[in-house]
């Protein structure tokens, strides 16, 4: 059933469906509550009346809730909508591992070890919980867009204490992948879903299944009374110990299988470690795939013997020195571990010393440029800025290289992207054209028919069918998606066809097109920002007033704006500004808005360490500003210094110029910029209002401030 569109349980809202079962469907949802997209499996609506499948899905939702594992598909929620059992699971954004089978089998054999060992290792949590999958296929299997695997569907999950229950002849599970003693009806262990895991193996590594056939019935018979055909008949580039461990995982008792996933996952990690170090490969057919283990053939059927012609010292048994060897073996394995876990601090180190702190780079997408550059400025990293003609609104970061959350080296350049709006195309010079051919120019121009409004007026000069002009007018940038007025001629007027132009300069807006109107005139109204005028009065008309033209001309009009970077008019009261110097950033920020003004920071260097983070100038303190005003803080950034004063005592100390006088920057503060522009104004204001004596001051300590500044520059 197509249920794209619609909410279930008030809650998740259906975008798409994702598959469909012999049970449910499956839909790809997007959660209202959480806000993000899940893998909703809804139980078909023709089964839901049947409480015998009800229970089972009901089953497989809490077997599966209870799995908490990276290779295992998480459920996040279940109920029921409507009589109808659901159940919420994590949304894989990739593919099945059929289809990479179908695509590329045969795999590369590093490869197929290294993604069925993710399965084996689902498999081996599960087990240990109790609960056997009893299904695995490679239509259960979903790879990620990283590679990752992991397995899904414990819809017919049963525990292990339970699966007595299997009523004797019935057969669950899909018949190619079944074990014998599912296809016969038998119970069942987790040795089951091991062999489902060898003959997705075998798959994997020839490109097709062990055993085929044109019913479920015949193929279930084969599992049970049939030997599989060797990997390297079907594909003589699989390695000879990599089809032993397959065939002793399709072996048909089951305890002649592995012991358990862990064993599995052992004897196929042996195999891995044999091809990538290069080592020979052994003998085909001289593997065993018993129970105790898989290997070279001995009368004792067990691992490793001494081989005929090895020397073995007097007196010593075989199976002793084949103790020592072991013994030697282990050695040698924790020393190259050893060796390994020693290279990698020192490559650590290395980097470490190479490269220097390393910086998280945050995401600025999204933000405007002064924002963008603050949040980075922050973080300790330089800023580059393109502006690039995009889609996004102007002055809008739309791309930033490197991208959040890559790191990068303390200090290092992040390239920001800022759009300057979308492109923009002119209005060409139509003047004089036919009303046909002026249309073409403009489509030409870059223009949707649509677009094109077409009007008649009347002309003394210009014949009839002739463009006479264009609103906007030519030479004038505007949106592709703007439209314009194309003014076509009607000929010469008559006397009773024309009116006058009023006079509407300096009326509201409202005003100026009830008047026009009133006129049979149309108004064609452009606003433009302006720092005199009210907004929404007109400013200025074209044709001037008393101008007499004809009805149903258009009168174009200037509509005054406020600017868009003009800042609110200042409250009316005034407030003390807070004395936050030696307060972290945090608390200044709450002290000033509290207030009701608005703080602006800068970063400074610090020679002592207590000032990091905390607030080392302000401008201005302890006076009466307008509400709302601007305080420039200066926040102090601890920088390490290789030479030391022995008179500091450890302490950092003021800045002291060649003449012996000590500057105003406070304690421990290394000044190397240019100081802010100081001011407290309020928005919209062009002054402080602070008297002569009170402003002399400031400018006295502004220029010892700033000449303290660039003496410690020069003697940096």
């Amino acid at each position: 059933m197509n249920r794209t569109g619609q909410t279930i349980d008030a809650r998740y809202r259906v975008e798409r469906r994702i598959g469909t079962g012999g049970m449910a469907d499956v839909f790809a949802c997007e959660d209202l509550q959480l806000g993000r997209h899940v893998a909703l499996k809804v139980l078909h609506e023709q089964l839901a009346e049947d409480p015998q499948v009800v229970a089972r899905f009901r089953r497989e939702s809490q077997s599966a809730a209870g799995l908490q594992h990276p290779h295992i598909v998480q459920v996040f929620d279940r109920g029921d909508w409507d009589g109808i059992p659901y159940m919420a699971m994590e949304l894989v954004d990739g593919v099945t591992l059929k289809d990479v089978i179908r695509d590329q089998a045969p795999l590369d054999p590093v490869k197929t070890i290294d993604q069925i060992s993710q399965v084996l290792d689902a498999l081996r949590y599960a087990h240990r919980r109790g609960l056997v999958h009893r299904d695995i296929k490679p239509q259960n299997v979903l790879v990620g867009p990283d590679g990752d695997l992991k397995v899904a569907d414990f819809g017919i999950a049963r525990a292990v204490d339970d699966l007595q229950m299997t009523q004797t002849g019935m057969i669950v599970g899909t018949a190619h992948y079944l074990s014998p003693e599912q296809a016969s009806g038998q119970p069942i262990t987790p040795a089951a879903d091991l062999y489902a895991v060898g003959v997705v193996l075998f798959e994997m590594l020839t490109g097709r299944l062990p055993f085929d056939g044109d019913q479920p019935v015949a193929i279930a018979l084969k599992h049970v009374n049939e030997e599989p055909p060797a990997l390297s008949i079907v594909n003589p580039e699989v390695p000879a110990d990599l089809e032993a461990v397959v065939m002793r995982a399709l072996n048909k008792a089951p305890d002649e299988r592995f012991t358990d996933a862990e064993e599995f996952i052992g004897a196929l990690q042996q195999v891995r470690h044999r091809i990538v170090s290069g080592a020979p490969e052994p003998e085909r057919g001289t593997f065993t795939t018993g129970a105790r283990g898989y290997g070279v053939d001995q009368p004792t059927g067990g691992w490793l013997q001494p081989a005929a012609g090895m020397a073995v010292p007097a007196g010593v048994a075989p199976e002793e020195a084949r103790e020592q060897a072991e013994a030697r073996q282990r050695r040698r394995r924790a020393w190259t571990i050893t060796v390994a876990l020693a290279t990698l601090v020192a490559l650590a180190l290395i980097g470490y010393l190479i490269f220097g702190r390393m910086e998280t780079v945050p995401n600025v997408i999204g933000i405007s440029q002064a924002k963008a550059e603050q949040r980075l400025e922050e973080r300790g990293f330089k800023v580059k800025t393109e502006s690039v003609l995009d889609e996004a609104p102007k002055g809008q970061v739309f791309r930033q290289d490197p991208r959040a959350p890559r790191r990068v080296r303390h200090g290092s350049t992040v390239l920001i992207s800022v759009s300057a709006g979308r492109k923009q195309i002119t209005v060409p010079v139509v003047d004089g054209l036919s009303a046909a051919a002026a249309r073409q120019k403009l489509r030409d121009a870059g223009f949707a028919d649509a677009n094109i409004l077409q009007r008649e007026q009347s002309s003394q000069t210009i014949p009839a069918d002739q463009a006479i002009e264009t609103q906007p007018e030519a030479g004038v940038q505007v949106d592709p998606t703007s439209q314009i007025q194309l003014i076509v001629s009607s000929g010469v007027p008559t006397a009773k066809d024309q009116v006058e132009v009023p006079d509407v300069v300096g009326r509201t807006r409202a005003e100026a097109e009830a008047a026009i109107k009133a006129q049979g005139l149309t108004a064609d109204v452009t606003e433009s920002e302006s720092t005199t005028a009210t907004p929404g009065d007109v400013t200025a008309q074209n044709p001037p007033a008393k101008t007499m033209v004809a009805k149903g001309s258009a009168v174009r009009l200037t509509v005054a704006k406020k600017p868009a970077d003009e800042p609110n008019p200042p409250a009316n009261t005034d407030v003390t500004v807070p004395d936050v110097e030696k307060q972290t950033r945090a608390d200044a920020d709450k002290a000033l808005k509290d207030a009701g003004l608005r703080p602006r920071y800068t970063t400074v260097s610090v020679t002592d360490e207590a000032l990091d983070g905390k607030v080392v100038n302000q401008f201005p303190r302890n006076r009466k500003v307008p509400k709302n005003s601007i305080i420039d803080l200066q926040i102090g950034k601890f920088q390490p210094t290789t030479t030391t004063n022995p008179s500091d005592n450890g302490a950092g100390a003021s800045t002291t110029d060649p003449g012996g006088g000590r500057s105003p920057v406070a304690t421990g503060a290394s000044v190397r910029t240019a100081p802010v522009a100081l001011r407290a104004l309020p928005a919209g204001s062009r002054s402080a209002g602070a008297g002569p004596s009170e402003l002399g001051g400031w400018i006295l300590r502004v220029i010892a401030w700033s000449a303290a500044g660039d003496d410690r520059t020069r003697r940096a």
